[in-house]
């Protein structure tokens, strides 16, 4: 299987193994996620950031901001089952089966 980005997002990759030696002790990530069946539920993010969420082959699906208060909720009911990915400040994998 190959994955598709835009060209824009992904510019050089490697898959490894072992483990990788950062030097970053603690990266500060914001943010949590909850699912609850097609709802996915964003808490705890900066206000205004951006929630992308893309198809395996790179084409963007569904763009929000997160609110004033850091949350934002997004239906998948819409969505076809497959594997999407959801990019906030950080980028996660997300399987609706």
């Amino acid at each position: 299987m190959q994955l598709e980005l835009p060209q824009n997002i992904v510019k050089e990759f490697t898959i490894n193994k072992e483990p990788v030696e950062t030097g970053i002790e603690n990266i500060g990530m914001q943010g949590e996620i909850q699912r609850y069946g097609d709802l996915i539920q964003f808490t705890h993010f900066p206000a205004s950031s951006p929630v992308t969420i893309f198809d395996t082959k790179g084409q963007m699906i569904l763009r929000e901001q997160v609110d004033a208060n850091g949350s934002c909720q997004i239906s998948l009911q819409h969505l076809p089952k497959g594997i999407y990915i959801v990019k906030t400040t950080i980028t996660y994998e997300l399987l609706k089966k």
